[in-house]
């Protein structure tokens, strides 16, 4: 299946596209002004590239898919974005501004990112941070869980 030609309605808040055989994004997701939790995984998508046009996405899960690049794009102002997992994926660079984060769209209320090689990103992430999940190739706590106040201290 390479697009899914659904035409979801406007008030959907959760869609869950799992193990459906894409190999795209819809590109009609960013139409859904209420959508809140969007969990794709499961297919065969290598770049996962979405531009949100509202700011009401709370969490994001792309795990297990051959994703290779990510690139969000949201809306100006502070994003409501909380979750975003990117797990078990093939990503070769991963940023802030890769998932939404830049001068214009802020993901201030981010708390909670699971992904593979998240080494580069602690020092760039908000503030609000207060979970980091790893595996244990990068870090020497070797796979806990570790939880980060606001202040960025291990708790």
């Amino acid at each position: 299946m390479d697009t899914l030609d659904i035409e979801f309605p406007h008030s959907l808040e959760d869609i869950q596209l799992n193990l459906v055989g894409l190999f795209v994004i819809p590109t009609h997701l960013d139409q859904l002004m209420n959508l809140r939790n969007l969990s794709i995984s499961g297919t065969t998508i290598k770049r996962a590239a979405i531009k949100f046009h509202t700011n009401s996405l709370e969490t994001l899960n792309f795990s297990c898919n051959p994703i290779e690049e990510v690139l969000l794009l949201l809306p100006e102002g502070v994003t409501n974005l909380r979750s975003v997992t990117l797990s078990h994926n093939q990503i070769l660079m991963i940023s802030m501004e890769c998932i939404g984060h830049n001068t214009k769209a802020l993901n201030s209320n981010l708390y909670d990112l699971d992904e593979d090689q998240i080494s580069s990103l602690i020092s760039n992430f908000p503030k609000a941070t207060q979970c980091l999940w790893d595996n244990e190739q990068n870090y020497p706590f070797r796979g806990e869980n570790y939880l980060y106040s606001e202040l960025g201290s291990e708790v």
